[in-house]
């Protein structure tokens, strides 16, 4: 989710297992979250190649 705009969301197909990334925690809506980096969000949907993620990947480079 973006911060800035939280309409924008992002789908995630795992495909490295969670204790392998960069994670931290954040609270939404008073719930505590992890949350994998930017990076490891690239890295995961840009090896997914679906259309949807080659667009998510242009998004989440913008957040950097």
């Amino acid at each position: 989710m973006n911060p800035a705009r939280p309409s924008e969301i992002v789908d995630v197909i795992l495909t490295s297992d969670l204790r392998d990334m960069r994670v931290r925690r954040v609270k939404i809506q008073g719930k505590s979250v992890k949350l994998a980096s930017i990076d490891d969000l690239i890295r995961m949907k840009t090896e997914s190649n679906r259309p949807q993620d080659v667009e998510d990947v242009k998004a989440l480079k913008k957040l950097r």
